[in-house]
């Protein structure tokens, strides 16, 4: 099975794990945990075998060697107060002054190592992929310290206790701590247990999501212990062989990272676990992340993620109301018996809710903002409305957003037609060659009935850049004549034709 198949079959936003292979994937000069400990005591030491020599004495027990050298950093800087290491000597005490959480020398320089952490060049499309996805994930788990999803995701971060009872929509679990709060990070030997002894509340609600939604492990190897605790832990608490049991199997991904291949093919893999158990789960060996990102973001769900956060935000303000007796909440008393199709969310005066579609007209006017917050749903509408043969309407740009436009092949004839139409009219006078849209509305010989005639072929034999015409637009001040539709006609046949 390809893997758009896989993910379009999904029933419910899914939840992204993030490994550390994410950080080095998206970061410059990012580390995994052992090279991060071996930088650290490369940089404390300025000895490269010291690491070494702890890794062999330790047999490579990583949380007992980060224990080590939290010791020796203390005794260091404690010894060299204004030293090499002055600025993290002085974030210390001044945490001890004020008041804050304590917090170890090392977690502190180990925040600092990460907060100053650069996106690589060359990766801004993924990204980008990664964020038009984020309206269909519920949630994203991750072991990593950095702020990655936070800064471009604009998820809700929540660490240590906060994840408990917590609302997952939207929502980034960081389950080993976070740069933000360095004293919550996991990393000694004595964070370990002290997290395993505290963390029954915070792995019951894991749990909770991961029988409820697909789950999509990133950044992570195939025999990472991290991946084995997690399935240690749900199939500890869910027996085998049961419908929760085969269900979480079924809607389990564990992309295993394969430098330039572009493989879309997922297969079945066993993982064994304690006591000789084996379960099956899926797995996509790939270097194609924007492929997946693409696949999640064309699942279509009735609602996304961010629409439940306003939902659950909008319903807190109304239970602390005093003004509650104009607003009705009512809940079904079956809600697992419904289907998404059929559901339907209002919240507000029941004088005033009233269901609102777009017309073709007005989805012209709100070209861009459809287009950019890729809101597929409303587009459905299209079949619904009769859109003559004599109408400039852009639907290339509409069927990337939703390909399931039945009568899209026949308006891009409409509209490939009307606008070879367009240009076999066009005025000698207006074929002049500008290099831009404000040379053409400075240049006083142009009438100003035939500029925007101007602009259009200019666009059209590329004298003109597409992202010009694109920001032209968006300024645009009468969004209802036919020149504005003419020009976005161009605009999305030159943009989105491919």
């Amino acid at each position: 099975m390809k893997i758009n198949e896989f993910i379009n079959q999904f029933k419910n936003h899914p939840i992204i794990f993030m490994g550390a292979g994410m950080t080095q994937r998206y970061y410059e000069n990012a580390y995994n945990w052992d090279q991060l400990l071996s930088k650290i005591c490369q940089d404390l030491t300025g000895d490269e075998e010291k690491y070494l020599e702890l890794k062999y004495k330790q047999k490579n027990n990583l949380p007992l060697i980060a224990s080590i050298l939290e010791h020796m950093y203390d005794d260091i800087l404690e010894q060299d107060r204004n030293g090499r290491f002055k600025e993290i000597n002085d974030t210390f005490f001044d945490r001890l002054k004020n008041g804050k959480p304590q917090c170890s020398r090392l977690k502190l320089y180990l925040s600092s190592i990460i907060t100053a952490l650069k996106i690589k060049d060359g990766i801004k499309d993924e990204i980008d992929a990664l964020v038009a996805a984020k309206k269909n994930i519920c949630s994203i788990v991750t072991t990593n310290y950095d702020s990655f999803v936070e800064d471009f995701l604009g998820f809700n971060p929540l660490v240590g206790n906060d994840i408990i009872l917590s609302n997952p929509y939207g929502s980034v679990y960081k389950i080993h701590g976070s740069v933000d709060k360095p004293e919550s990070i996991v990393l000694t030997k004595e964070d370990y247990e002290s997290f395993d002894l505290g963390s029954e509340l915070i792995k019951a609600q894991l749990i909770s999501l991961f029988i409820h939604n697909p789950i999509i492990f990133m950044g992570y190897g195939m025999n990472d212990d991290d991946i084995k605790s997690i399935l240690e832990t749900i199939f500890k608490y869910v027996e085998p062989n049961t419908e929760a049991s085969e269900r979480i199997q079924r809607n389990f991904l564990l992309v295993d990272y394969e430098k330039g291949s572009t493989n879309n093919v997922i297969e079945d893999y066993s993982i064994t676990l304690q006591q000789n158990k084996s379960i099956r789960i899926n797995k996509l060996r790939t270097d194609d992340f924007t492929g997946i990102y693409k696949a999640i973001a064309s699942i279509k769900l009735p609602i996304s993620v961010m629409d439940i956060r306003k939902v659950e935000s909008v319903v807190r303000r109304i239970c602390i109301s005093d003004t509650t007796d104009s607003i009705q909440v009512k809940i079904t008393d079956d809600i697992d018996s419904l289907e998404n199709k059929d559901t339907i969310l209002a919240i507000g005066s029941e004088k005033t809710i009233k269901y609102e579609y777009l017309s073709t007209a007005e989805m012209v006017k709100q070209y861009f903002d459809i287009i950019e917050k890729k809101r597929a749903g409303v587009l459905s509408l299209i079949d619904k409305q009769k859109i003559q043969s004599s109408q400039y309407f852009p639907i290339y740009g509409f069927d990337k957003i939703n390909p399931d436009i039945r009568t899209a092949g026949r308006l891009k004839t409409t509209q490939e037609r009307k606008l070879i139409s367009y240009f076999s009219r066009i005025k000698a006078s207006s074929k002049k060659k500008y290099a831009s849209i404000n040379a053409i509305h400075t240049d006083e010989k142009i009438a100003q009935t035939y500029k925007d005639e101007c602009v259009s072929w200019n666009v059209w034999k590329r004298n003109i850049s597409i992202d010009e015409m694109e920001q032209y637009l968006k300024t645009y001040k009468n969004k209802t004549t036919t020149n504005y539709r003419v020009m976005l006609c161009i605009y999305d046949y030159m943009k989105y034709k491919g």
